[in-house]
């Protein structure tokens, strides 16, 4: 399958998708959805309020740790403290410059993965809900479009950054 990743400058949504139709969406985490197909498999990824998780730094700066951690809470938590819903938990973003791998997940276990396209993979728990995203060669697959939409930006245009690999 195709790689097809967009950045839309209007909505601050990152998109990855492997070009196959999508059926339903199902919350990974606060601004992380896994989109899947009619059997059930996953076909892509909305990272939500993007430029807010500075992935261009993380990923592009050769002074990024080796091993970079960080979460995002969501800034209306539950009265209880305990997440009612699957959006409500915080997002974790872990960045290995070493491998080039960016992981983002709810932090919960995740042992079954299946492919959404060549270097992204999907990762469940046991009841099939999806817990994390891991994608390899973030660096290469990532950064081109994240550095054009913030190239478009400084100039204006409101036209999404686009990249097929």
């Amino acid at each position: 399958m195709k790689l097809q990743i967009s950045y839309f400058k209007d909505t601050d949504t990152l998109s990855i998708w492997n070009g196959e139709p999508a059926r339903e969406a199902d919350d990974v985490a606060e601004n992380l959805i896994i989109d899947m197909n009619a059997s059930g498999s996953p076909v892509g990824l909305t990272l939500e309020h993007a430029a807010q998780l500075s992935l261009p730094e993380l990923i592009g700066s050769a002074a990024s740790p080796e091993l970079y951690k960080e979460s995002f809470s969501n800034p209306h938590p539950s009265p209880t403290g305990v997440p009612d819903r699957r959006e409500d938990i915080k997002l974790h973003i872990d960045y290995h410059q070493q491998s080039d791998t960016l992981r983002l997940g709810n932090g919960l276990p995740a042992p079954n993965g299946e492919d959404i396209a060549e270097y992204v993979t999907a990762f469940f728990d046991n009841e099939d809900r999806p817990n994390a995203v891991v994608i390899e060669h973030a660096a290469e697959i990532l950064l081109p479009v994240l550095q054009a939409a913030m190239k478009a930006s400084e100039e204006g245009s409101e036209k999404p950054a686009k990249a097929s690999s």
